[in-house]
């Protein structure tokens, strides 16, 4: 169980609650330090950077960034890619915890950015990725609590586990098209979204997906989605709207619900609308039933 699932489970002000937060801000603290600790000695100089530097500059023959090349790098402000990089991949960690970290642009070679790789940069503010990129995996922006992207790129099929979780400043409202599959807190603790319609073709959708997404207003769920996960919008206490097109009323993983069972407030403020002719079906169907406002 994670140090949030923990802190989920217990009481507010309590004593286990006081040793869970301790623990998640010692663990926070010494991340950086972690990370340094894992970058291979000399693998960033071999590239030209030296430690401290504010700037660093990838020459345009590298093509992969290695793991964990740059992880913890004080200073690092800004990564400048040369005029004609071939670089298709940044491995696991490559950027992780560089938290001074305000500015790359990735060249439109870029296809693969892998674990972590971008976790802990709590100073990048934007970040183009192109439309080449697939899949976001698990972890890979992390914490970036200043991060707003543009836009997701369109070529994108998969989101990991805890892609963008902590990501306070993200606006997103859509997801690609081609998204079919979005994995456990994904979006969870991203403070400011506000509005988000996820694809038509997406059949899977994470436990917590969008947990304590407190600014979260509407949420449009997927058509072919027959299974959610469970608790995806626990804590969202501003959802005031969930639309969904599905026929079939989709049931939730372990018997659960979207909303936490005892959120009496999101049960009776969050309207849902569902296709034409579908409200007695949504309203006979576990967990559906305890909407008090299901219209169509």
């Amino acid at each position: 169980m994670s140090l949030f699932s923990r802190l989920r489970r217990c009481r507010r002000g309590g004593p286990a609650f006081a040793v869970v937060i301790a623990v998640m801000i010692a663990v926070m603290a010494t991340a950086a330090t972690a990370a340094a600790s894992l970058r291979p000695e000399g693998t960033a100089e071999k590239l030209g950077y030296r430690q401290g530097d504010s700037i660093a500059y990838i020459p345009a023959r590298v093509r992969q960034i290695p793991d964990f090349c740059f992880a913890g790098c004080e200073g690092l402000r800004r990564v400048v890619f040369e005029e004609g990089s071939q670089c298709a991949v940044i491995s696991d960690y490559a950027f992780a915890y560089c938290e001074d970290l305000e500015e790359i642009e990735v060249p439109p070679t870029l296809a693969g950015i892998k674990e972590g790789a971008f976790r802990g940069c709590r100073s990048l503010r934007t970040l183009q990725l192109p439309d080449r990129i697939q899949i976001i995996p698990k972890s890979a922006f992390a914490d970036c609590r200043s991060l707003d992207l543009e836009r997701l790129p369109a070529s994108l099929r998969e989101i990991g586990a805890l892609a963008f979780v902590d990501c306070a400043s993200l606006t997103l409202d859509s997801i690609p098209r081609g998204v079919s599959k979005i994995g456990n807190n994904a979006f969870a603790r991203c403070f400011a979204l506000s509005d988000i319609v996820l694809p038509a073709r997406c059949e899977e959708v994470g436990s917590y997906a969008f947990a304590d997404c407190i600014n979260l207003r509407r949420l449009v769920l997927p058509a072919r989605c027959r299974m959610l996960g469970e608790l995806i919008v626990s804590g969202c206490r501003s959802l005031r709207l969930i639309e969904s097109p599905a026929l079939v009323p989709p049931s939730v993983e372990c018997a659960s619900s979207l909303f936490e069972p005892d959120d009496d407030a999101s049960w009776r403020d969050c309207r849902v609308i569902v296709p034409r002719g579908r409200v007695d079906s949504y309203r006979r169907s576990p967990f559906w039933e305890q909407f008090e406002n299901i219209t169509d």
